[in-house]
This record gives C-alpha cells, sequence and structure tokens, in this order.
C-alpha cells in the first residue's frame, strides 16, 4: 500500500506494509514518530505519532513531539556550547536521558 503525502511542497510517496494508519493528537495522519530517548519504551523513543505540522525536525531524521520540544528548548539553554553540535546532527546522544540531565 503506498501513500502520497505534501510535506512543505514536496510530494512523497511512502509505501509499505499494512498497518494501522496513526494520528496525531491533532487529528490529522501521522507521518512521523518522536525520537526523543525514553528508556522504558521497547523501542528507546518517545514514538507518539506526529503530523507534519507538530513534528518539529531538530536534526537530520529526528522529530520531536511538542512536549519532548519544550525539553529540548530547555537542554539547549542549559548547554549553549553544546547546541551547533547537536543541532548539525554529530552528536548522536543528543536524544539520550543520560546526557539530558546532565
Amino acid at each position: 500500500m503506498c501513500h502520497q503525502l505534501s510535506i512543505d511542497g514536496q510530494r512523497l510517496i511512502i509505501c509499505g506494509g499494512r498497518s494501522k494508519a496513526q494520528f496525531c493528537l491533532c487529528g490529522y495522519q501521522a507521518v512521523f514518530l518522536c525520537d526523543w530517548k525514553v528508556s522504558a519504551n521497547k523501542s528507546g523513543t518517545c514514538d507518539k505519532p506526529l503530523c507534519a505540522k507538530h513534528a518539529k525536525e531538530v536534526a537530520v531524521g529526528k522529530h520531536l513531539c511538542p512536549f519532548h520540544q519544550h525539553q529540548y528548548e530547555s537542554w539547549k539553554r542549559r548547554h549553549p556550547d553544546r547546541v551547533v553540535v547537536a543541532e548539525s546532527g554529530l552528536q548522536q546522544s543528543l536524544f539520550s536521558e543520560v546526557s539530558l540531565h546532565a
């Protein structure tokens, strides 16, 4: 099954198995999952379904839900020297619970 999406003027075709559609809290179909590390989840990440409007891309291929966007902004205020490295995608541990509480 394939779906056609338009995100920021770009036309995307996503094909995959027949999985149940997920929806953002706003009701729109989700196109991303939150990538914030959550060790309590089996996947290791938040995985909250997000539409294009509510997902914030903070690094290449890394999206955050509104709740974790606030946590990320707080982390940036506490670590201004590490923000450029994190947002360039070079810091792989950015979404680690351990590094965020330092």
